[in-house]
């Protein structure tokens, strides 16, 4: 019995030892640039429980498949080499407890982590978003290990898998930018469009609804949750939910502007008015409830100019008149146009609006001022 006790522990450790130079041979290989023999020494060694028990085996075999990355040549024939680098120098830090070779294994990972973000940018501009996307997570992972937000990542992976059609993932990645606070609120509305796109307007809505609770007073993102109900012709529901809001935060000149935008898309004008005067209260320089405040009378002096074309001329009295009410519209639009040119001199329907208002009431001068700055 103890003839065959000793030849069964002589076997165990046969083949311990013939695992070991598997091991060495993988690393010598290694350290001579012999990257193909190195990858198939190091497969072998892992084929053994002893030897992937070590932390040693791990580090040699992140060693070795960031070597194959990083070579011009075998990183195209071997693509999986920067996952399985990843995978390895994971498990070596798992088992190196000490930490005694931290600081070179995370030298070791801040290379694949350029290698991943330079394969994710390559895959992009060849338009494997897919691949591209992959590249990217994979470089979050790398930075995740050492506790580091990747936030460019995080949105290149976003943009890669909208780009691929990647429904969920493409949402996920962009509600993870937003959770991080990177690219915001831009990224809500690329999470919801992609939502509304799939025909899933309740997700859109929840998506905008919750990124108001972080970010009451981004406008986009409001008048992208008006302008959904909207297009859906739920307008009771934006009206509502607009009014609550304003109830809780009634100084608040988007919410104000927002629901009057609604009130002129509902043809209740004098409320749209009132919103958009509420909005400029709060805020003298608004822009937006500006122009949509001297928008809302010129328009209906316009609408008031074409009743005038149809009276005939035989009844002068009538259509002068009707001349006098659309004069009187105009003039009350040019208080809040010329606020809103103040507000931003660049814009050209401002500019446009003006022109047109000036050239009504006979405002040559002013006219040919906007019509310069037309280049007109």
């Amino acid at each position: 019995m103890k003839k065959i006790l000793f030849l069964f522990a002589a076997i165990i450790l046969a083949a311990t030892a013939f695992a070991q130079p598997d091991v060495t041979s993988a690393f010598n290989a290694n350290e001579d640039g012999k990257y193909e023999d190195a990858m198939l020494y190091i497969e072998k060694a892992m084929s053994d429980p002893k030897a992937i028990a070590k932390e040693k085996t791990w580090r040699y075999r992140g060693d070795i498949y960031l070597n194959v990355a990083k070579d011009p040549v075998l990183s195209k024939t071997h693509p999986e080499a920067i996952a399985l680098a990843v995978e390895s120098f994971r498990k070596a830090m798992e088992m190196d407890t000490d930490n005694f070779n931290y600081m070179d294994n995370r030298a070791k990972c801040e290379q694949l982590l350029i290698l991943s973000n330079n394969s994710g940018i390559e895959k992009y501009n060849n338009n494997d978003f897919l691949n591209a996307a992959i590249h990217f997570e994979r470089a979050i992972e790398i930075s995740t290990m050492f506790e580091i937000v990747d936030s460019l990542s995080v949105y290149n992976t976003a943009l890669c898998y909208d780009k691929a059609n990647i429904k969920d993932k493409a949402v996920a990645s962009y509600l993870r930018c937003g959770v991080i606070g990177y690219n915001v609120p831009e990224v809500f509305l690329f999470a919801s469009q992609i939502e509304q796109k799939a025909g899933n307007t309740a997700g859109a809505l929840k998506i905008l609804s919750d990124a108001r609770v972080l970010y009451p007073r981004e406008k986009d993102l409001l008048l992208e949750e008006i302008n959904i109900y909207l297009h859906e012709n739920k307008f009771a529901e934006a009206e509502g939910n607009l009014r609550t809001a304003i109830e809780q935060d009634p100084q608040n000149e988007l919410l104000h502007f927002a629901l009057g935008t609604v009130y002129e898309n509902l043809s209740k004008i004098p409320e749209a008015e009132k919103e958009y005067k509420a909005a400029i209260a709060i805020k003298a320089n608004y822009f937006d409830a500006l122009f949509n405040l001297g928008a809302t009378y010129f328009n209906r002096g316009v609408e008031q100019d074409k009743q005038c074309d149809e009276i005939p001329p035989s009844r002068s009295a009538e259509y002068n008149d009707c001349v006098s009410k659309a004069t009187v519209e105009f003039e009350k639009s040019m208080p809040h146009l010329e606020a809103a040119h103040k507000a931003d001199p660049t814009d050209k329907i401002t500019i446009r609006s003006l022109k047109e208002a000036y050239t009504r009431l006979e405002k040559t001068e002013q006219a040919s001022k906007m019509k310069a700055l037309l280049g007109e």
